[in-house]
């Protein structure tokens, strides 16, 4: 009996083990696939605007400055309290101020005037002070010489071409100033036979520089269009404020311009030194080829070799 007992334990043992097999590979081969994943639609905002790309919004910043508030002057008021003057032919603001012992500041301010140069005969100024009268001349031609005495006309140096010194104080590259009675009045105020001349010379012939007689004078000043701003007489020297263009052309040339220039006033003004500016720049600094000259520079009569004043 007990091997049939061992036998039957070892059908149990067979079976169970079978069993234990097929439910493994049960297991296995059981095993469900897994369903592919299907996307679930998401909740998608929805909106009436429609996006494109021309219409990116750019934020532009633009800088402002802020200016300074307008200066608002105040309405000129002529002096109709000061005494009035009619202006004559020929009359120049400066020269009003100068016989009426005031400045071309005080006239234009009591006159509302914009332009000084800008005074017409005729017209009617409110003055500070009384204005010495003088006599009338017309203001672009100067008077014929036969219309006035020897005494009347003005003299002044002019520039005698190789004449080296011979009847007048040398000057340039051998030429002479020679003193010449000139076809225009003279005035009792020296300031205004200087701001008479340089217009005059500005306007006169140009003469010759190779004369063929002591008569033919040479005019360096031909052609320039000076103006006098301002001339201030002290004993011993004058100051004079000039603008215009200055137009230099050589050595000799430069010289003898510049002793026409300077020994006339120097002359005019009776005086031994001489401080003279040009559109705000002391007048030596155009001919001053070196760049040495000081800008309080003055003119002496020695520079011309013109006779002292005692």
């Amino acid at each position: 009996m007990g091997w049939i007992t061992k036998w039957a334990w070892a059908v149990v043992l067979v079976t169970t083990l079978a069993a234990c097999n097929l439910t493994t590979s049960s297991q296995l081969t059981d095993t469900p696939t897994p369903e592919p994943l299907t996307s679930v639609p998401s909740a998608t905002p929805t909106s009436d605007i429609i996006p494109t790309n021309t219409l990116t919004a750019t934020a532009t910043f633009t800088a402002t400055v802020p200016q300074p508030p307008t200066a608002v002057l105040p309405s000129c008021i002529p002096r109709v309290d000061w005494k009035q003057y009619v202006v004559l032919p020929g009359d120049t603001l400066f020269r009003i101020a100068e016989r009426g012992n005031t400045t071309i500041a005080e006239l234009t301010t009591g006159n509302c005037i914009d332009d000084p140069s800008k005074i017409t005969a005729g017209q009617i100024l409110y003055v500070p002070n009384d204005v010495a009268t003088v006599t009338p001349r017309p203001t672009q031609t100067p008077e014929p010489t036969a219309t006035l005495r020897p005494d009347e006309r003005l003299e002044a140096y002019a520039i005698l071409s190789g004449d080296d010194g011979t009847q007048g104080p040398q000057v340039g590259c051998g030429d002479s100033l020679i003193l010449q009675s000139l076809p225009i009045a003279r005035s009792e105020y020296a300031a205004e036979n200087i701001e008479t001349l340089i217009a005059y010379f500005g306007t006169a012939p140009e003469g010759t520089n190779t004369p063929s007689s002591s008569a033919d004078f040479y005019n360096p000043l031909h052609g320039y269009n000076l103006s006098v701003d301002s001339i201030t007489i002290i004993p011993g020297q004058v100051d004079v404020a000039l603008s215009g263009e200055m137009i230099l052309s050589g050595v000799c040339f430069d010289a003898i311009l510049e002793a026409q220039l300077v020994g006339n006033i120097l002359y005019l003004a009776n005086v031994n030194n001489a401080r003279i500016t040009l559109n705000g720049t002391n007048l030596i600094s155009y001919f001053d080829m070196s760049g040495d000259a000081p800008d309080d520079y003055v003119y002496t009569r020695d520079k011309f070799n013109l006779p002292l004043v005692p």
